[in-house]
């Protein structure tokens, strides 16, 4: 099963975070980061979400699994990008629904 890693500011220190396990501080990012990527590559499957201190997505890496979709960047394009993502897949569902009625109507 493959396993997320968050690396974050709180509290002054940089922590690394897998979801149901206690979290590891450290001093530096640096050091939080090569502790996720150790820990990430010794996994069968991995994904390192790296966090800035607003908490925004600076960076994503992933071992031995595909990448599903960039995180957006920050940027005038975002959200475009991203009302453009969404826009599609609403069609896409209107579509498919479309087409069952239109199937349950023959069907009758």
């Amino acid at each position: 099963m493959a396993k997320t890693l968050h690396v974050y500011s709180f509290n002054h220190v940089w922590t690394v975070k897998r979801e149901g396990h206690r979290a590891q501080t450290f001093e530096t990012k640096q050091e939080a980061f090569a502790s996720a990527v150790r820990s990430g590559r010794k996994a069968k499957a991995a994904q390192i979400v790296v966090h800035g201190k607003d908490g925004r997505i600076l960076e994503s890496r992933t071992y031995r699994m595909p990448i599903i979709q960039q995180h957006p960047k920050k940027g005038r394009l975002a959200s475009k990008k991203i009302a453009a993502a969404v826009g599609k897949v609403v069609m896409d569902r209107l579509h498919a629904d479309a087409l069952r009625t239109r199937a349950r109507t023959y069907a009758e």
